[in-house]
């Protein structure tokens, strides 16, 4: 099985969006489309949701091939080539095994899944598994993602992470070691359990 996501959207002011289910579920209920517009409407850039260039794809079981096949069409090539021009990122960070929305929702086989727990993840940033010290995975899932890159996602200026609840501090922690984001948006609750884990 196969998590297959461009969970992400690029406007011409160089904003994308991308989330699980924590973002709709909380404040912003909305989609990554429409708050990549947003925030280039905060910038003084037209656009909207018929003329923002992106994609969303996922729930997709494919292999390797597949996934180059689609890493290979213009139409993917396009806006993976956007995300290097990013000015902000929105995005969701995902939990450790036992609460993971995209283990969940894509129904990972136990051979993905016994991969993650002995490369010890702790969550994911679009679909990019991370450890407690913020390092990527070295695993054969990752080569069957399609989505925004480590790298892309560390040279993009302000990148904005949403997560809440306890079972994402580790979350959280691993993704600010990895300097995966620069601003968190989170609840009083979790806040001090990650002052707690750092006392």
């Amino acid at each position: 099985m196969m998590y297959c996501a461009i969970c992400a959207f690029c406007v011409p002011g160089g904003a994308a969006a991308g989330w699980g289910i924590t973002l709709p579920d909380g404040t912003l209920s909305t989609s990554p489309c429409r708050v990549a517009c947003e925030v280039a409407a905060w910038e003084g850039e037209s656009a909207d949701a018929a003329n923002a260039a992106g994609m969303h794809v996922n729930r997709s079981a494919i292999s390797t091939m597949i996934a180059n096949t689609f890493l290979n069409s213009e139409n993917v090539k396009m806006v993976l080539e956007k995300m290097d021009k990013l000015d902000i990122a929105v995005v969701g960070l995902d939990g450790g095994i036992a609460y993971s929305t995209t283990i969940n929702c894509e129904k990972l086989d136990e051979v993905d899944i016994d991969e993650l727990r002995r490369a010890r993840m702790v969550g994911n940033i679009c679909t990019r598994f991370f450890d407690i010290n913020g390092k990527l995975c070295d695993i054969l899932l990752d080569r069957r993602v399609i989505s925004i890159s480590v790298d892309q996602l560390k040279k993009t200026p302000l990148v904005v992470a949403a997560a809440g609840g306890e079972h994402k501090v580790e979350s959280i922690v691993g993704a600010s070691r990895g300097k995966l984001f620069n601003v968190l948006i989170t609840d009083q609750y979790t806040a001090h359990r990650l002052i707690k884990y750092f006392a």
